[in-house]
């Protein structure tokens, strides 16, 4: 083993050589759209690199009103899907204690609802404000580009909201969050109260959470379901904070 650079080299080494038939990796080409193994990342990253970007006084995301011609236009489109229109966010706010309208099927969250975007939007705000107070505190640095200074503050505050915007995603009924977050394969997440899920992305507020809620995924949960949550806990976990 004294030529350690040919044992070593993923072309040349027997050690590295790969074997059998060739098979896409989890969520990649069978998802629809394909790529939903990389869009997650994309998705916690945008969040994130986003939040320390822009600029500090906004906090709910709006856009130019567009007629339903457009709002399926395409990825783009969706993508703004994933927060909530400006004119859907007042309307909601206007509408929230009002009984009757929580009574239409459509505030309830029916397929693109008022009430599962705003929730959408209200955790984005507070990604961002958690990210401001980072950045104003010296967690992290915005120039020259935005970097994580502190892993104990990931940890101990920007995690938790993370992961509390990933659970509304996988829970949301919009067609967006079934195509660009994964959604469409959590399902029910086999049953599973909040508190576990959150647990299992790595948000435990006790001891021995994370490990009940790890045998509870065991338990109830898919193959899809369960490859999902750890695909997120693994980003959430551990390379987020390193590729930050």
């Amino acid at each position: 083993l004294d030529e350690v650079d040919v044992v070593l080299d993923p072309l040349k080494s027997e050690l590295n050589w790969p074997l059998g038939t060739r098979a896409p990796l989890d969520f990649t080409a069978q998802t629809s759209p394909p790529g939903l193994r990389w869009r997650v990342p994309y998705l916690l990253l945008d969040a994130v690199i986003g939040a320390a970007s822009e600029d500090p006084s906004a906090v709910v995301p709006s856009s130019p009103e567009r007629d339903d011609d457009e709002s399926d236009a395409g990825d783009d489109d969706d993508d703004r899907c994933l927060e909530a229109d400006g004119e859907e966010v007042r309307e909601a706010a206007r509408l929230e204690n009002n009984e009757a309208a929580k009574a239409d099927p459509y505030f309830r969250g029916d397929d693109e609802g008022v009430a599962s975007r705003l929730k959408l939007a209200r955790a984005r705000a507070e990604i961002r404000m958690v990210v401001r107070s980072g950045l104003i505190e010296g967690q992290m640095q915005a120039r020259p580009h935005p970097t994580l200074v502190s892993e104990r503050w990931y940890r101990d505050e920007l995690r938790p909201a993370l992961a509390a915007w990933v659970l509304l995603l996988l829970r949301s009924p919009t067609r967006a969050a079934a195509a660009l977050a994964g959604a469409a394969y959590a399902g029910d997440l086999g049953g599973l109260d909040d508190q576990q899920v959150l647990a299992y992305l790595g948000v435990a507020t006790e001891p021995g959470a994370r490990d009940r809620a790890a045998a509870a995924v065991d338990a109830c949960c898919s193959d899809d379901q369960a490859k999902l949550l750890n695909l997120y806990h693994s980003w959430l976990a551990h390379m987020l904070p390193f590729a930050l």
